[in-house]
């Protein structure tokens, strides 16, 4: 569980809904969010599985962390994850610069291929759904919230994805 001030790499889905649920001003108090440059120009649409929640980027800027992302960083990335999970490019971005952090960080994002990806790179304890980071903040989204941003989703997918790393390691 994050402490207040740790680095919390948030993803464009996380960011919209964070807004659309109404906690996003208490997250940004609380830790030290980042995200990287693609997800900011996903956010600039707003429109993320038909939801239309406007994200003011210039606010998003002045408030949290942007981080560029270089193609080595990406291509780190890819070779660690020798091709076994494709994931979207803000997510990509995302995680290959969280990856790079020396210092404790954590990732929020409801992407299964996300999950996927940091759980195969043995890091899935960095994994936070948006429930836990709102419960931080002392607010229970849990009503609001669509379920994949719920940890008792994140928890399935994690223990899902697990297994199947666990089968494919045995052979089976």
């Amino acid at each position: 569980m994050p402490n207040r001030g740790d680095r919390v790499y948030v993803d464009t889905n996380a960011i919209i809904e964070s807004h659309r649920v109404k906690c996003w001003k208490d997250l940004v108090s609380r830790f030290g969010l980042c995200t990287v440059e693609k997800c900011v120009e996903e956010c600039a649409t707003g429109n993320l599985a038909g939801a239309e929640t406007p994200v003011d980027v210039t606010e998003l800027r002045s408030k949290i962390t942007v981080e560029s992302v270089s193609s080595n960083e990406i291509a780190q990335l890819n070779l660690k994850l020798s091709n076994q999970v494709i994931l979207d490019p803000g997510e990509e971005h995302l995680i290959a610069k969280a990856i790079q952090q020396k210092e404790a960080w954590f990732l929020c994002s409801p992407d299964k291929a996300a999950i996927r990806a940091v759980s195969l790179l043995n890091l899935a304890q960095r994994l936070i759904s948006l429930e836990e980071l709102a419960g931080e903040c002392g607010l229970d989204i849990c009503k609001k919230a669509k379920v994949h941003y719920l940890k008792g989703w994140l928890k399935q997918q994690k223990t899902l994805i697990e297994f199947e790393i666990l089968e494919k390691r045995s052979g089976k």
